[in-house]
């Protein structure tokens, strides 16, 4: 019996102990997303220098478990990711017609995997994080404009490549029960099958966030 009774306080004890430390929240954000090409993450070849805003977000929820001032995280998040270039169009005989834009917009469900350390174990206090994010592919569409005209259509599964891994950078503030976050992802694999003709180059998706959270346990 006494031993039963110290098995279980010993369970009690730990199970109280793990929930202290485990947090749940939820995360948003919006910034800019482009496809670079290179370790370096240039703009596109055809279109340097060229590159306009591409209204990138990034929604979800997360779990971190501390343990004092370093804690690991996980994320579930949906994001929005691509590019936008002004373009130049041309007719069939390689006549220049006029300026325009080309956006494509990949949708992912992202799983980061972060390791945060806080600067303090206060209540509100400084952060950074690195990890890394696998990602899949869930879907996209290619737009182009040009003067009155325009044109859309989806991106086909087949044409993206259905995994992606990405590394994560961020800094942040934790206050109270809520954060503020400005975070940077950069894929380290090829979004698009190395079967492609277009495949000249390694191409990888980028976004900057501005990130608000709040815990909710």
């Amino acid at each position: 019996m006494n031993k039963l009774f110290v098995f279980f306080s010993f369970m009690s004890l730990t199970t109280s102990s793990f929930s202290q430390n485990l947090t749940f929240g939820i995360k948003g954000g919006l910034g800019d997303a482009w496809i670079g090409h290179g370790i370096f993450n240039k703009p596109l070849p055809m279109y340097d220098n060229k590159k306009i805003f591409l209204l990138a977000y990034s929604a979800g929820g997360y779990a971190n478990y501390s343990f004092g001032k370093i804690s690991l995280q996980s994320e579930l998040l949906f994001s929005g990711k691509g590019t936008r270039y002004r373009v130049e169009f041309t007719d069939a005989n390689n006549n220049t017609l006029g300026t325009g834009t080309s956006t494509s917009i990949l949708n992912y469900v992202d799983l980061p995997l972060l390791a945060k350390w806080d600067f303090s174990e206060n209540e509100t206090s400084p952060f950074v994080t690195i990890g890394l994010s696998p990602s899949v592919f869930i879907g996209g569409n290619y737009k182009a404009k040009f003067a009155s005209s325009s044109f859309k259509y989806k991106v086909q599964s087949s044409s993206i490549n259905a995994f992606n891994m990405s590394y994560i950078l961020s800094a942040g503030l934790d206050i109270k029960k809520y954060v503020i976050e400005l975070r940077y992802t950069g894929s380290i694999s090829n979004i698009f099958p190395s079967s492609k003709t277009y495949n000249l180059y390694h191409y990888y998706n980028n976004t900057i966030l501005l990130m608000l959270g709040r815990k909710i346990k």
